[in-house]
This record gives structure tokens, C-alpha cells and sequence, in this order.
């Protein structure tokens, strides 16, 4: 979809699980081995002046980005 300045939403999945892991772990949950490189993820448009200013390792939005961040634990 688009955002309501025309432009796509950026979508990064980095806290996405499989079968009660995180992605690119191993094993079985609740023993999964190796974590993922990412335990966050965010759907975010770039706001107004359409450039992303957040990093894809931040925790909170940067300049005027408008989008949510979420956690696994």
C-alpha cells in the first residue's frame, strides 16, 4: 500500500519467527541455538519529505518517519 504522501511503506521483518524460533536460528523451541541477526522489525513510511532518516537497527523513528517498531522477546 501506499502511505499518504503516494509513497510505498517500508516493511523489515527482522523479528520474524518459524515454528517458535527466530529466523536463522536453529533448533526446536524453546531451545533454539543460535538468534537471529535481527529481533526487531518495523512497518514505516518515509513522512513527508519521503527519505528514510530511521536505521534498519534503530529502536525508536528518526526525523519525521511515521511507522511502528516491534519487539520479540
Amino acid at each position: 500500500g501506499e502511505d499518504p504522501w503516494g509513497s510505498t511503506y517500508i516493511i523489515h521483518i527482522g523479528a520474524m519467527q518459524k515454528n517458535g524460533c527466530p529466523v536463522g536460528s536453529t533448533g526446536t523451541a524453546p531451545a533454539c541455538t543460535a538468534p537471529a541477526t535481527g529481533r526487531q522489525g518495523w512497518i514505516i513510511s518515509a513522512g513527508p519529505d519521503g527519505n528514510l532518516d530511521t536505521d534498519d537497527t534503530a529502536t525508536q523513528l528518526s526525523g519525521d518517519d511515521i511507522g511502528y517498531i516491534f519487539f520479540t522477546q
